[in-house]
């Protein structure tokens, strides 16, 4: 239906993984049944093959760099996680008794439903948590008041480290 309407925009890859185990079947009679065929059309074959498993490469490629826009959905690449990257810079600067603070942005109560979940996101502490060892003990709080950056209340120094500015690179 899509090559009769003149485009393949429809097509995407989630629907490959419901023809994977027959594909699987069918690759595995075609190759008892290459080893049947005479040398030029195992040739032609292995050609044909050869070709359609560079450009399935680059399409990989463009998919894993972040620049496939069919399969991404953006053009340009996403800025490497910054969530990793506090991580990395908390673990090196935190001390004893310091305190993690995390930005939050305030939910808007629109109705009642509303009133069952926490009406403040945690997403950037969770996302941050995720590079911690899970025996790290550190002091942690959320900040409803700034929406922008993960600082560090630090005990010994009595002032506060910027870690990160999240502002425009959250996931």
């Amino acid at each position: 239906m899509a090559f009769k309407g003149g485009h393949t925009n429809g097509l995407t890859q989630r629907y490959s993984g419901f023809s994977f185990p027959y594909v699987i079947i069918l690759i595995g009679l075609l190759l008892q049944y290459f080893t049947n065929l005479k040398a030029e059309f195992r040739l032609l074959i292995f050609v044909f093959l050869a070709l359609q498993l560079y450009y399935v490469g680059l399409r990989l490629k463009e998919l894993y760099e972040d620049r496939s826009a069919k399969y991404g959905y953006f053009v340009d690449p996403r800025d490497p996680n910054p969530y990793f990257a506090a991580a990395r810079k908390i673990k090196e600067v935190y001390q004893k008794g310091d305190t993690i603070i995390y930005p939050s942005r305030k939910y808007p109560l629109l109705s009642e439903m509303d009133r069952t979940f926490l009406p403040y996101s945690l997403r950037d502490a969770q996302l941050t948590n995720l590079y911690f060892l899970k025996e790290a003990d550190y002091i942690q709080k959320i900040d409803t008041t700034q929406t922008d950056r993960i600082l560090i209340k630090r005990s010994i120094q009595k002032d506060t480290l910027e870690i990160i500015n999240l502002k425009g690179r959250q996931y």
